[in-house]
């Protein structure tokens, strides 16, 4: 009976001390990396490397990025903000090396708010967001001379108005309805007359 007893106790110590150790090394190494210069990952401010290559330099809290701080991810994109419990949350830039580049509020690391977005080519929307997609209010300005303006819905237009330049001198006005546009579609001649036609059709802007 004794002997029993002990080996429980034995087994029982050794799972005591196993537990223990995974606490310690994930608390202390939630990511299993290190500080890779001086600093505090833990609660303060350091510098972190990932094993993916990702770097940040910010705040900590419990050993997770809270507050501020920068994420350089190598040949991804670079995001300079607030940070809650690890994720982009509150407000932040974000440039990808593709060259487009977000300003803007952020909910669980996913746009949402209101955002400003410049494209590549220069296109250029401000308005609301949400998970990602623009959604409520905005509008697009596009180099070409195109402009919506309105309500936005999983990344379209959804109701507003906008005019939209196309090839050949054409350039359609008028507003969208539940995603249909309603409008005009005005051709301009080499002898600059202008004449109408009636048009509904659904149309998109590409950006």
């Amino acid at each position: 009976m004794t002997v029993n007893r002990r080996l429980i106790q034995f087994i029982a110590v050794i799972y005591l001390l196993l537990f223990l150790g995974i606490a310690i090394f994930y608390f202390k190494n939630p990511f299993d990396n290190t500080c890779i210069q001086q600093g505090n990952c833990w609660n303060g401010y350091g510098i972190y490397k990932y094993n993916s290559g990702m770097i940040y330099e910010g705040d900590w809290a419990f050993g997770r990025r809270h507050g501020k701080g920068t994420l350089t991810y190598p040949d991804v994109y670079t995001y300079t903000g607030d940070w809650k419990n690890n994720k982009m949350d509150g407000y932040g830039t974000i440039v990808y090396t593709s060259g487009t580049r977000y300003e803007g509020k952020w909910k669980d690391s996913n746009k949402n708010g209101w955002g400003t977005i410049k494209y590549p080519g220069g296109n250029i929307y401000e308005g609301f967001w949400k998970d990602n997609n623009k959604n409520g209010q905005g509008t697009m300005i596009n180099t070409d001379g195109s402009t919506w303006s309105g309500e936005w819905k999983d990344g379209k237009p959804y109701n507003g108005e906008g005019i939209i330049n196309a090839p050949r001198g054409r350039r359609y006005e008028g507003i969208w309805n539940d995603g249909i546009f309603h409008g005009n579609e005005v051709i301009i001649h080499s002898d600059r007359n202008e004449f109408n036609d009636e048009l509904q059709n659904r149309l998109e802007i590409v950006h």
